[in-house]
């Protein structure tokens, strides 16, 4: 294993601690055992779900307050649905639904 890789490792663990420090202290704003939530994290995007837009507001305020060079992208559901990286998510009347999802400009072809 080369310096580069080792340099890499250490970012990519660094930065996944960082993301982690920085969700769990947004969420120490709101109160969590009366709110339900989905939490999902893979790499550098998080997935979250609250059943009440107040409390998700509260933390996305967090979130944006926590430092001043850090900004976050949000995405709101549309048609009870949303894309989270790969995977179209779907309320149901019985739960959340997933299928794969496509970007519309997705080709179909790959390079390898």
């Amino acid at each position: 294993m080369g310096a580069s890789n080792k340099s890499e490792i250490i970012y990519f663990l660094l930065a996944d601690v960082i993301k982690n420090y920085v969700v769990d202290q947004a969420l120490t704003k709101i109160n969590v055992q009366n709110t339900s939530i989905v939490l999902w994290r893979y790499v550098d995007d998080i997935f979250v779900a609250f059943n009440d837009m107040s409390v998700l507001n509260i933390f996305l305020d967090s979130l944006e307050n926590i430092h001043n060079n850090m900004t976050f992208t949000t995405e709101l559901e549309c048609g009870d649905s949303l894309a989270f990286l790969d995977v179209l998510i779907e309320k149901g009347q019985t739960g959340i639904q997933t299928t794969m999802y496509r970007k519309p400009t997705h080709s179909g072809l790959y390079a390898h």
